[in-house]
């Protein structure tokens, strides 16, 4: 009798708890989003940023998607990858057909009203990411009080290093942090139900995402057969899983590919890998103190004023004009007056050799930077291999880092993401591979294709933090277990 009177308290106490935290998470998720849309302004966009509104409002006004200035007389193009700027020309089509007089969508350069507007998009962003780390909590932990509590830190952590610093502007980082999320709670739903409309969910979120980085088209040929085998746990239902999440693939990223294929001749999602290809492959001619001091060049401003490169003997200064890295530069003064002048070949950045130096000395068409960025990278791999870590180093310091805090938090999130699949494999734990593949993917074709600004990682800063609690819950459950042997731990993990 006392047993079950003692059983029955512990269920009511786990009741409250969770009633409890969930009242907490949506407060906190209130909070925040309240306080971020103070946070909101009219200033003007990045040039990135520019041409996502630009195809947005292209594309209500006219009928045509182009990243070009707002004009009738605009052309059609694919510069920039569609989802998110689709989404924006949806609701501004909303909003100018039901409310006519609120924004003006025509007056260039773009009103602040329509910039606050547009911004605050982000909010509905943030939300949704918010609900996708909670679900996605509530899958890998247990008991549900303990994964809302665990909720209130990394959806608070996911604001401060991730949301707040995306909010005035219209990159597509946190359309891409969103999917990551959803992505992961899916592919958990569809392994814990075996049912086959999950997969499908799957591969259209994975289709999004590659509407959102085009990386993430060359992502899903890896991508899709190891989802397959791990939802299938390397049995008969592989091909259902196969053909289930190839199918959302497909119908999601075909419409777009045939628009692009009928237009421009090109099964591309996106213009930009030219660009992007065409500076990593000037990166790889770095030489071996080169590759060295990359890992300097290449830490946040805090980690290089701090004592850990003093035994280089080297500092920021050196990346400026004349120093010893200042190949590093992303843009130096003399490289700005050799480029006005048309004197290419004394451009000394490596980002600006690549980006702009090489192209205009060429004359290289977009088209003709990709063929041409390829064959340099062919022809050098051993540059190109010995170039990869430094650029996954850079990668990795996506958090914006004022103290060692940060530092040390922002190294043990992306430590536990690349953690996550090993402890995954090595315990056959498909629930963590599933977690981390699709974020971990993308950071490896960053590093392996680009010059990988830590931009490029910022969306997989909250899945990275969810690892990281993966991680501490599962030592803390352990060291537990090894004390109280026979006894069932309090808090754990539910995905094995």
């Amino acid at each position: 009798m006392k047993a079950q009177l003692s059983r029955l308290s512990s269920i009511q106490l786990a009741h409250w708890l969770r009633a409890g935290f969930i009242v907490l998470v949506v407060a906190l998720i209130v909070q925040i989003l309240t306080t971020d849309w103070m946070l909101i302004d009219g200033e003007r966009l990045g040039s990135d940023a520019t041409q996502n509104l630009n195809s947005a409002v292209n594309y209500v006004l006219h009928g045509i998607y182009s990243e070009q200035p707002v004009s009738a007389d605009v052309e059609p193009g694919f510069r920039r990858e569609p989802f998110p700027n689709l989404v924006l020309a949806l609701i501004l089509g909303i909003v100018k057909n039901l409310f006519p007089e609120y924004l003006d969508l025509e007056a260039q350069p773009f009103h602040s009203d329509l910039l606050i507007f547009a911004k605050s998009l982000n909010l509905f962003y943030a939300g949704i990411l918010f609900l996708g780390l909670w679900a996605c909590l509530l899958l890998v932990l247990k008991p549900a009080w303990f994964a809302c509590g665990a909720s209130l830190f990394v959806i608070s952590a996911s604001n401060h290093f991730f949301v707040k610093p995306q909010l005035n502007n219209l990159n597509t980082e946190l359309v891409a942090g969103v999917l990551l999320v959803w992505i992961c709670v899916v592919l958990l739903k569809a392994q814990e139900s075996h049912v086959c409309r999950w997969a499908v969910v799957g591969g259209s979120l994975i289709g999004l995402i590659a509407l959102v980085k085009a990386i993430g088209a060359y992502s899903a040929l890896i991508l899709l057969p190891v989802l397959s085998l791990l939802l299938s746990r390397f049995g008969k239902r592989f091909w259902a899983s196969f053909f289930a999440l190839t199918l959302g693939f497909l119908i999601v990223v075909t419409p777009w590919v045939a628009r692009n294929y009928y237009q421009f001749g090109r099964t591309a999602i996106a213009e930009g890998a030219g660009d992007v290809l065409l500076i990593r492959s000037v990166f790889n001619e770095m030489g071996g103190q080169q590759l060295a001091h990359s890992f300097f060049a290449f830490s946040p401003v805090f980690l290089q004023q701090s004592a850990i490169f003093s035994a280089f003997s080297i500092s920021d200064h050196d990346l400026e004009c004349g120093g010893s890295l200042h190949v590093f530069a992303r843009s130096l003064a003399c490289d700005n007056e050799a480029l006005a002048q048309g004197r290419y070949a004394d451009v000394r950045s490596f980002y600006q050799r690549g980006k702009r130096a090489l192209p205009r000395m060429l004359s290289l068409t977009r088209e003709e930077k990709r063929d041409f960025a390829i064959q340099k990278i062919v022809n050098n791999p051993l540059g190109h291999l010995m170039a990869t870590p430094s650029f996954g180093w850079r990668g990795l310091w996506s958090f914006e880092i004022n103290h060692w805090g940060d530092a040390v938090l922002n190294f043990s999130a992306f430590a536990c993401l690349f953690a996550a699949p090993l402890i995954g494999w090595c315990e056959k734990r498909i629930g963590w591979i599933l977690v981390s593949a699709v974020p971990l993917s993308y950071f490896l074709m960053y590093a392996i294709t680009s010059h990988f600004i830590p931009r490029y990682s910022r969306p997989l800063i909250p899945i990275a933090l969810v690892c990281m609690v993966m991680v501490v819950v599962d030592c803390f459950s352990r060291l537990i277990d090894r004390e109280q042997a026979g006894h069932q731990s309090l808090v754990g993990l539910r995905c094995r």
